[in-house]
């Protein structure tokens, strides 16, 4: 079998002993497929699409010579646009929803990654799933109080005149679209902590409250006389908070829909937020402060300011003590609120458009303007103890959260949406400054990376380091069992050995004769080791690097040679001197952190081939004990093994460091899989 994809999102599967199409499956992604690949020796298909969707198909039905349709097996997705609203979801902490502007409504798991999905619109038809979902959605209400019971999700999506229901028991959406009763378009929506009611605010100012479970209307809040652009709930259905682009809070009581508390504010709010416990209302205006109210007295009792751009979002801590906020400025700030200080502050390289706090308190999600994944952050001072004082904003610290690319359209709708001349970009700049990196060309590894703590690999395949430490044990095993002999030919002059009486010599005598002369030969031109006088490549490239203390000539030539010539280099090194260098080599290498898993592989071999001669070299002998010590100079010996000894100590630390992450890792995948 063959299998082709196109830009479409479409995926063929040929097969190449007819000639022909026998499966074409349209529609496997969301726009185009970047990849497409069979695993060798099972009936598996893998593709990955710019639907930011990774899909593992199974051919398990084969009869008759034909396959039949592939099962759908295993796959992984996620947000393929940025997300412009992040929540969790439950008491647990353990379950995030998002909306984004591919028109998706997903949920993720942080614990376990094959329960995230995307809820359902259950929409069909020729068109492309983008075309047929509904707009994208600006805002959304959870409660899973009544999960199992009926739907406990509301959306609010871009310019619809009603709020669908969407239920998470069937993560799908729901049977019921709120309409308001004078068809407005819907700007807000909120849901009662009981999980019985939803509320919708509506582009002409009124608020309305629907049964979750009929979806009917039952009351509708009049007061305001512009849009509606935030609602909250208490925890006892009491009270309703509503803010308007008529700069006003109004608290209703839900019971007889009059307004209990109207508050007016000196700017525009553009969200609001309470917390249930604490009773206090905290509203994000336009003129970028942030004030905390108290619901029942309706007194001002914060106001937050710093932010130098437009506030994206704003969280309670689940104990009401601390507000964490976001802004286009690329900041996220946390203020305290018995205090009134700022007491955390830190700057990220991509917008932060949305965020919230775990009811844990452990976990801090974010979402951001050209990232199409979600962030999670965790809380420092649930592990360690951090002390909690005033800090200036000044001291604001760059952090740089994981790089995911946005496709071109995505990008484009998101400039389109915000108008650049809101956006503040001393946040880039300052970014750039600092660092002082100038983005031009091709991105290339920064050395101070490898130079600090992390270990960096050569470029080289696995195979070949795994070849030279091996490769003695394949040359015994390509070696053939029998040498292969010429054909016996009788000599056509018989010899004969001179004596008193003449007779035939034979083929005995003559290889003891050879043999004698050889042994001659071998004892007069032995090179002693030590005493070599050859200087091959590797021995001038050595002492080249020992002279400038820089032997990145010495390992590019190494790395350049093929495993055997690898192996005839090391062999040919036949002095003690050469020795040192070579190891001096190693140490250096081995220092830098990068092609550490060359170095151990040269090392490997050399201690294999020389290790006699070096263990005989390093140990001390009587003349050793004779020599004058006041020369002020270290014989070669002590040299060698001091390097080695250096040698040891730096494969030892880095070792405890690889073998600690190891071990954390492993208790942790123990720790969550049980």
């Amino acid at each position: 079998m063959m299998a082709t994809s196109n830009l479409d999102g479409d995926i063929s599967v040929w097969n190449l002993e007819k000639n022909k199409i026998v499966i074409n499956m349209k529609g496997a992604h969301d726009g185009s497929i970047g990849g497409i690949n069979f695993i060798n020796g099972q009936p598996l298909l893998i593709s990955s699409g710019q639907d930011n969707r990774i899909v593992e198909w199974v051919f398990d039905n084969y009869s008759g010579g034909d396959y039949s349709w592939p099962r759908l097996l295993k796959h992984r997705s996620g947000h393929f646009s940025n997300p412009l609203k992040v929540r969790f979801y439950g008491n647990d902490g353990k379950k995030i929803i998002s909306s984004a502007r591919d028109q998706t409504l997903r949920l993720f798991s942080i614990i376990r990654d094959s329960q995230s999905v995307e809820l359902s619109q259950r929409l069909g038809g020729k068109k492309s799933k983008r075309d047929t979902r509904l707009p994208n959605i600006i805002q959304f209400a959870a409660d899973e109080t009544k999960q199992k019971d009926w739907d406990n999700i509301l959306t609010c999506h871009t310019g619809l005149a009603y709020a669908p229901t969407w239920s998470m028991a069937n993560k799908a959406i729901g049977k019921h679209e709120l309409v308001s009763s004078d068809f407005s378009i819907i700007k807000a929506v909120a849901i009662s902590p009981c999980g019985n009611f939803g509320y919708i605010g509506t582009l002409s100012g009124n608020v309305e409250m629907f049964n979750l479970q009929s979806g009917l209307s039952r009351k509708i809040f009049k007061g305001h006389k512009n849009t509606i652009t935030g609602i909250q709930t208490d925890d006892r259905n009491t009270f309703l908070f509503t803010c308007s682009l008529d700069k006003t809070i109004k608290i209703f009581k839900i019971k007889d829909c009059t307004i209990y508390k109207d508050i007016e504010l000196p700017s525009i709010p553009s969200m609001i937020v309470f917390h249930r416990n604490s009773d206090l209302l905290a509203v994000v205006c336009d003129d970028l402060k942030i004030r905390v109210y108290d619901a029942e007295s309706g007194n001002l009792v914060r106001q937050f300011v710093g932010h130098k751009n437009q506030i994206t979002d704003l969280t309670f801590s689940p104990d009401g003590r601390w507000l964490i906020s976001s802004s286009l400025d690329s900041t996220i700030r946390t203020w305290d609120l018995p205090t009134g200080y700022l007491i955390d502050i830190f700057k990220v390289n991509s917008v932060p458009i949305s965020l919230d706090i775990s009811p844990n308190f452990d976990f801090l999600v974010t979402c951001h303007a050209d990232n199409v994944g979600l962030c999670l952050w965790t809380n420092k001072t649930l592990f360690e103890h951090v002390g909690i004082s005033r800090v200036d904003e000044s001291i604001a610290t760059l952090v740089n959260v994981p790089a995911s690319e946005l496709g071109p359209e995505s990008t484009a709708e998101f400039v389109d949406d915000i108008n650049e001349n809101t956006i503040s970009t001393d946040g880039f700049e300052n970014m750039n400054s600092e660092n002082g990196v100038v983005i031009d060309g091709p991105y290339l590894l920064p050395y101070q990376i490898t130079e600090k703590t992390l270990l960096t690999l050569s470029s080289e395949s696995k195979s070949k380091w795994e070849t030279l430490l091996h490769i003695d044990t394949i040359k015994k095993r390509n070696k053939p069992s029998v040498p292969a002999k010429a054909p016996e030919s009788a000599p056509f002059f018989l010899p004969t050995a001179f004596g008193v009486e003449p007779k035939f010599e034979t083929e005995s005598d003559s290889n003891t004769d050879k043999k004698s002369d050889l042994v001659d030969e071998n004892e007069n031109s032995k090179l002693k080791f030590g005493f070599s006088n050859i200087e091959t490549e590797i021995i001038k490239l050595l002492k080249s690097g020992s002279i400038k203390g820089d032997y990145s000539e010495f390992f590019k030539y190494m790395s350049n040679q093929s495993v055997s010539g690898i192996d005839f280099e090391i062999r040919s090194i036949s002095s003690e001197e050469s020795l040192l260098l070579f190891t001096k080599a190693i140490l250096w290498q081995l220092k830098r952190k990068t092609n550490f898993d060359f170095a151990q592989a040269y090392l490997n071999v050399l201690l294999n081939i020389h290790g006699d001669i070096i263990l005989e070299s390093i140990r001390p002998s009587n003349d050793d004990y004779s020599m004058d010590i006041d020369d002020g100079e270290k014989n070669t010996n002590e040299s060698i093994k001091d390097v080695l000894a250096e040698i040891k100590k730096i494969n030892g630390t880095e070792w405890e460091k690889v073998d600690g992450l190891a071990r954390y890792t492993m208790c942790l995948v123990d720790h969550f899989i049980i």
